[in-house]
């Protein structure tokens, strides 16, 4: 999505229906609660921001789990809000 895929402002709040984080890249989010929620760059963030995000936290995952084993891997993702509609 990023810079030249936007996403259009009518599929904004039907689409994705909250705002967050995934380490440093903000994305827009789909069912929040599920197990597999679906994430997109932002509007005007480059995507490879969020593919850098996706392998900082698999870096932090496999750190985790080594000197842990026992530890449930997962991904960190803030939800900051949701999406207002218009």
């Amino acid at each position: 999505m990023a810079i030249f895929n936007q996403v259009p402002r009518r599929e904004m709040g039907t689409l994705f229906t909250h705002l967050g984080w995934l380490a440093f890249c903000p994305v827009y989010i789909s069912e929040p609660g599920a197990d597999e929620p679906t994430l997109s760059a932002r509007n005007w963030v480059p995507e490879w921001m969020l593919t850098a995000a996706g392998l900082f936290q698999i870096a932090r995952i496999q750190v985790i789990v080594f000197l842990d084993p026992s530890w449930e891997p997962m991904f960190m993702i803030t939800v900051t809000g949701k999406i207002a509609r218009f």
